[in-house]
């Protein structure tokens, strides 16, 4: 139809009509709001924070206490402060195991496997670990990357006060189960100014033995076998080297239980067994030659028995 030309002194209709309403505007406006006033008004952080307190704290066989736990939501990260990590999650209740930091937070997505790769890193005092962890599509996996362990952790790990000096690296990648147990993986440790403290044992005084160069490839199979693939301590300069090969069947009751089936060859140097030759009488049967000796270690970690190959 045809609109005849308005004069001068009138408006058109559709001013008088009102405008359509912008309706996913206001349904995402109103969702943002919603969000915005329950995140403001609903103290989400005290109730993660709270949570995880419980789920440390509560933990009967290896209860840890953080004395300060910081959560940040938009760049989603948890940092605990001060910890003490129970004995018992180490088999050694006399002990306690005093943390400095520990940091998770969400880095990016990964790949493979397909989904969220997280990362965490421990302080301890001149101990720091550094673990990426990716959860997702087949299975989780993890990676050590460019870590240290000072003697002061392990030897409270081993229970064993000043038994070893020195500094550990550390590197592994591997696949972990829901349970979250390392279910397969490989690992490489090394030193390269390691040495064991005087010990006196049973009112036989050894003298501190400097290892020095340290490399270990263990790797782990499904059915807890810790497979040695290399282990070999000292070189033609220390009073003590060795190879060791073989397998440890890990026990789920403690490392402590766990199965032994070594073939251990050590090399003592002319001086050490000089100066103690009841080394000598203890190594004797299974001396190869003048300083080299070489035995099956076999059983229980804790009590482990020595014999001669082919037996």
């Amino acid at each position: 139809m045809v609109q005849k030309p308005l004069s001068d002194d009138q408006l058109a209709d559709d001013i008088y009509r009102n405008p359509p309403l912008p309706v996913a505007k206001v349904l995402i406006g109103g969702l943002v709001a919603m969000f915005l006033g329950f995140a403001l008004n609903f103290p989400l952080k005290e109730t993660i924070t709270s949570k995880i307190q419980m789920a440390l704290t509560q933990n009967p066989s290896c209860p840890i206490k953080a004395a300060q736990t910081e959560i940040s939501l938009f760049f989603p990260k948890i940092s605990l402060k001060n910890l003490t990590v129970s004995g018992s999650c180490f088999q050694n209740p006399n002990k306690s195991l005093q943390i400095s930091e520990l940091n998770f937070y969400l880095s990016r997505p990964s790949f493979f496997p397909f989904g969220l790769l997280f990362k965490g890193d421990l302080k301890a005092s001149k101990t720091q670990l550094n673990i990426d962890l990716a959860l997702g599509i087949p299975s989780p996996r993890f990676r050590i990357i460019d870590s240290t362990i000072h003697h002061d952790l392990l030897n409270t790990v081993i229970g064993m006060n000043d038994l070893i000096r020195g500094e550990l690296t550390l590197q592994g990648q591997g696949k972990i189960s829901l349970a979250a147990e390392a279910e397969e993986g490989s690992f490489l440790i090394s030193s390269k100014n390691l040495s064991v403290s005087s010990q006196n044992i049973q009112g036989i005084v050894l003298p501190a033995l400097p290892i020095g160069v340290v490399l270990l490839k263990l790797k782990l199979e499904e059915a807890q076998t810790l497979k040695i693939e290399e282990f070999t301590f000292g070189n033609e300069l220390s009073p003590l080297s060795g190879l060791i090969e073989g397998d440890i069947r890990l026990s789920r009751s403690g490392f402590q239980y766990s199965n032994l089936d070594l073939l251990t060859t050590l090399n003592l140097s002319p001086e050490l067994i000089q100066s103690f030759p009841i080394l000598n009488l203890f190594l004797g049967p299974y001396q190869l030659e003048d300083t080299k000796f070489q035995f099956l270690l076999k059983g229980n970690l804790g009590s482990p028995a020595l014999s001669k190959p082919g037996n």
